[in-house]
């Protein structure tokens, strides 16, 4: 589908939406996108019927309006979203994991009203991920885990680490600079559980007094670990042979008691010598065998 809507829009909208798009097809070329060939203009726009919303009426912060397009420069697969205006782009940060921002434009639309547009990379759930090396599964672990102690450094608890939020980009074919492979992109989305405190201390860094002992949802940091050691858990440890260097690890994360569980510092640290014994035999990811007893041992 080239187009994501909003699921508040009703089917009258959406061809508003669509007709609007359509009329941005030669502007949207001009800043170096192209959209699919479905949105080619094949006549003079018309405007809309007296009694149909415009384009105006439906845009409004907290909609989503998306379309599928190309960057023309490279074939690089893109999202060009709708924002309001006043949107501006975060710096981007080597280990930040917030879905970036590419390039903002401004448009002059026919049906009137001018229009920003916010460029992104064409984000893929998790689901849709075929890992078949373990230097597939390392570039994961190390992407998140440097995503999470990115927002935990500035005392953000995401509370959210779930396949559902995690999301993954096409990377390009060969790297621009020295024709080298690049690695798949993996970021989170949203943000409605996330939590920023005062200070570390007050997301979960530190144990407190059993009197005060917090839920489990109240755990910022705790709560991160446990759902990221989870993560890996189910879809890997679960799933493939060869994940014996991680059970320990894994083990920790998810230790019952929150305050057993290490920290992100810990996590990434204690991962670095584990690299080097993944895939000694095979670097290929191979399912495990069915057995009964399995469960029996590992939980």
């Amino acid at each position: 589908m080239s187009l994501i809507y909003d699921e508040q829009l009703s089917n009258e909208d959406k061809k508003v939406v669509k007709g609007w798009w359509k009329d941005c097809y030669d502007d949207i070329r001009k800043h170096g996108y192209a959209l699919p060939t479905e949105f080619i203009p094949s006549h003079t726009p018309s405007r809309p019927p007296p009694n149909q919303r415009s384009f105006n009426d439906i845009a409004r912060p907290g909609i989503l309006i998306s379309v599928l397009a190309r960057r023309e420069e490279d074939g690089f697969r893109v999202m060009l979203t709708w924002v309001p205006p006043g949107f501006k782009p975060r710096i981007p940060e080597p280990h930040n994991h917030c879905a970036p921002c590419l390039h903002l434009f401004v448009l002059e639309n026919s049906r009137g009203g001018t229009h920003s547009i916010v460029v992104t990379p064409w984000l893929h759930p998790f689901d849709k991920r075929q890992f078949k090396t373990f230097p597939d599964f390392i570039d994961f672990f190390d992407e998140i885990c440097k995503g999470i102690q990115f927002m935990h450094e500035r005392n953000i608890a995401y509370r959210a680490c779930t396949t559902k939020n995690i999301v993954w980009t096409d990377p390009p074919l060969v790297h621009p600079d020295d024709g080298t492979e690049h690695p798949y992109r993996y970021y989170f989305l949203d943000f409605g559980f996330s939590r920023q405190y005062k200070t570390r201390g007050e997301m979960g860094d530190q144990p407190r007094g059993r009197d005060n002992f917090a839920l489990e949802h109240e755990l910022g940091v705790r709560t991160d670990i446990y759902n990221v050691g989870l993560l890996v858990r189910e879809k890997f440890l679960d799933k493939f042979q060869g994940f014996g260097p991680m059970r320990d690890l894994v083990k920790d994360m998810t230790f019952p008691d929150p305050w057993g569980r290490p920290l992100i510092e810990e996590v990434v640290s204690t991962f670095d010598p584990i690299k080097q014994r993944l895939g000694v035999d095979s670097d290929g990811l191979r399912p495990l065998r069915s057995s009964w007893w399995r469960s029996l041992f590992w939980a």
